[in-house]
């Protein structure tokens, strides 16, 4: 049975409790983060990254090059700092050019 391997790369204390439930992590500061992120995808090891919402303006070119192909699938995740909303920013723009309307919209 192939196992799927999942990644998560972002500060040290987001990694933390990623680290705890089996999955494995890639802490960086915003210096080694395109070059860890790239890493990661050109070892085709992982089927899901998870990516700490604050890297997302450092790697935004690097997730939109490999968004076309089906994996590895790239994940925005809070910070254990907390939300910046982006992640849900993203979700709501994706589910809306996939259904054509707005399925989270609060009205």
């Amino acid at each position: 049975m192939d196992m799927h391997k999942i990644a998560f790369i972002g500060d040290e204390p987001s990694c933390l409790p990623f680290a705890s439930i089996g999955i494995e992590v890639f802490p960086v500061t915003e210096n080694d983060a395109k070059e860890k992120f790239r890493e990661i995808v050109n070892s085709s090891e992982y089927d899901i990254i998870f990516v700490s919402e604050p890297l997302h303006t450092l790697l935004e070119n690097e997730i939109k090059k490999i968004a076309k192909n089906p994996l590895p699938s790239v994940v925005l995740l809070p910070a254990l700092s907390g939300s910046i909303g982006l992640a849900m920013t993203i979700l709501r723009e994706t589910m809306k050019k996939a259904a054509g309307v707005d399925l989270m919209s609060e009205k």
